[in-house]
């Protein structure tokens, strides 16, 4: 349902939002340049989130449109509204990779973060088990290790959320099995655990334990260090972890 721009809008970004209702793509591209794309209108509505609402329908001349918006400035994709969060946050949660993408042909980084600079792309698409956003990412040259502020990886949140589909594409891309968080849990200390909360005759007990056999046991890493022998060396190399409330070290 198309929304009225009149409500949000008015000035110059009213003549914009009209165009971007009638998904006139020329002249969204004439006055994108003239207009304050970053100026919130009412409900804290920016024009991006206009354009996204008209898009929902996917249809391709809409997100051409979000395009052409983001291509006059970027940064727009992490501007706040009113109970949605940024448009780039929608994107990554969506179950449709086309929003991402149009954000992503307008000039967005693959390895852009969100929530509040805290969280790469590719980690919040895993944690939500998102995989075609997950493979379009990986495709636009995403670092298939990113980390989020305490250290976890995509396949640490793929893992930790079991979906595997999504944890099979990152290890295929070449995710690092080897990684420690900074609290040190290392991606096969939390294979282990998972292992040992899944039911013995589960789909997912089975994928996970032929996980590990193929990449634990194959590099000798296998069993794991537990986290406090891991954030020792941390420190042994010179790295200060996050020690968790009621450790000791």
């Amino acid at each position: 349902m198309t929304l009225a721009p009149e409500r949000f809008f008015d000035g110059p970004q009213l003549a914009l939002a009209q165009a971007i209702q009638r998904g006139d793509l020329a002249a969204v591209r004439a006055l994108a340049p003239q207009t304050d794309l970053r100026a919130y209108g009412a409900q804290q509505s920016t024009l991006l989130h206009y354009a996204l609402h008209e898009a929902l329908s996917r249809d391709a001349g809409r997100l051409d449109v979000m395009r052409e918006l983001v291509v006059c400035d970027p940064s727009i994709v992490h501007l706040h509204g009113a109970n949605i969060g940024t448009v780039y946050e929608v994107a990554l949660g969506s179950i449709y990779p086309d929003f991402l993408e149009a954000l992503l042909d307008g000039g967005v980084s693959p390895d852009a973060r969100a929530y509040e600079d805290s969280v790469p792309g590719i980690v919040a698409a895993a944690l939500d088990g998102r995989i075609g956003t997950v493979r379009l990412l990986l495709d636009r040259g995403a670092q298939v290790d990113a980390r989020n502020d305490v250290g976890d990886t995509a396949a640490f949140r793929a893992l930790t959320g079991l979906h595997l589909d999504v944890l099979d594409v990152l290890l295929e891309r070449g995710a690092s099995v080897r990684a420690v968080n900074r609290l040190g849990v290392s991606f096969l200390y939390t294979l282990s655990l998972t292992i040992e909360d899944t039911y013995d005759d589960s789909p997912e007990r089975a994928r996970l334990t032929a996980l590990r056999d193929r990449v634990a046991w194959s590099d000798g890493l296998w069993p794991p260090l537990p986290p406090a022998a891991e954030r020792e060396a941390m420190r042994a190399r010179g790295e200060e972890p996050i020690v968790p409330h009621g450790q000791a070290r």
